[in-house]
């Protein structure tokens, strides 16, 4: 029985190193199942990150294509501005004209009835002169006809017959009150004759403004019949609508500059990914050769001797039953030598 556990206990030392070879293969696997999962764990959070770029790259192209097509609107948005601003003064200049036709109107309606009055006073001031002239014209033929002598030749028409001389029927003018009464009226006609212009100078210049008028009304258009605040509200929605323009051509660069940043967060995450998926390659295959090795190993050793420290118990079990028996053979020699000294005094 001895010699059978020695035996047994010789064989148990030669498979120790066999165990623990596979106690630390099997280690080793426990280490790459740790690696492997720390491994797909950063996959995984590389993976989400990932994917977080490229949400964040799709928002940031669609508010980009957003602001792009404000920003395409710019020149449109100016263009309309301006039409605006023209309007609201064409609006002002209407304004302006209908004041300056309404002050025409009002000095041709003041010069009519002034240059009918001194159409009138100056007939009146024609007859009188007319009148004037043909009496002191009668009052020469009177004077004349005091010269006159019998049988002696007329001055004038030299007849020497005298039968109707001409006698002054009335007071007859002066020279100086005839020239007076020219001079009054050639100063009434040359008032007049400065009326008239004046009043054809309004006629053409009322007609000017109401052709002017005519125009901005054209230009006006579909705006003729707009208030001024209305056309002031068209006006600020025109500015800030330019104003949007801009910002959005601003809040374009800005976000080429995040694109630029995105997409190259996007590459490192590409190559992130790239470089964990070859750690993965890398620990699953030193895995798979650690797995190799520990059933390398368990094809060593007996099935029973295959758990973790089976041999080791194996071994004390052994060592116990060694011990055991030597005692028992210290018993039965100890037995021995009380019994061949028993023998011994008997003899």
């Amino acid at each position: 029985e001895q010699q059978r556990l020695q035996t047994e206990r010789a064989r148990l030392e030669t498979l120790v190193d066999k165990a623990v070879a596979l106690a630390r293969a099997r280690a080793q696997l426990v280490v790459d199942a740790a690696q492997l999962e720390q491994t797909c764990q950063r996959q995984q959070a590389a993976q989400v990150e990932r994917a977080r770029v490229e949400q964040e790259l799709t928002r940031t192209s669609a508010e980009r294509q957003s602001a792009q097509q404000t920003t395409s609107q710019r020149g449109l948005c100016a263009q309309l501005l301006e039409r605006a601003q023209a309007t609201l003064a064409r609006r002002d200049q209407r304004d302006q004209l209908d004041a300056q036709v309404e002050r025409a109107t009002a000095a041709l309606d003041l010069s009519g009835p002034k240059l009918d009055q001194l159409e009138v006073e100056i007939a009146r001031q024609r007859a009188e002169l007319e009148r004037h002239e043909q009496t002191w014209a009668t009052g020469q033929a009177a004077a004349l006809a005091t010269t006159l002598v019998a049988d002696q030749p007329c001055p004038v028409c030299g007849s020497t017959r005298h039968p109707r001389p001409a006698r002054a029927g009335q007071e007859v003018p002066s020279r100086e009150q005839i020239e007076s009464l020219r001079g009054a009226l050639q100063e009434r006609e040359a008032s007049r004759d400065q009326l008239r212009e004046l009043r054809g100078q309004q006629q053409v210049e009322q007609a000017r403004l109401a052709s002017k008028r005519e125009e901005i009304d054209r230009a006006l258009d579909e705006h003729l019949g707009a208030s001024r605040a209305a056309l002031e509200s068209q006006l600020a929605d025109r500015r800030d609508e330019l104003r949007q323009a801009e910002l959005a051509e601003e809040r374009v660069k800005e976000l080429d500059a995040e694109l630029v940043a995105l997409e190259q967060a996007r590459r490192d995450g590409d190559a992130k990914l790239e470089e964990i998926a070859a750690q993965l390659q890398q620990t699953r295959s030193q895995r798979d050769r650690n797995k190799a090795v520990v059933e390398q190993h368990e094809a060593e050793l007996p099935d029973e001797l295959r758990g973790e420290g089976a041999v080791q118990a194996q071994q004390r079990q052994v060592d116990d039953a060694l011990a055991a028996l030597g005692r028992e053979l210290e018993g039965a020699e100890q037995l021995t030598r009380e019994r061949g000294e028993a023998l011994a005094r008997e003899q």
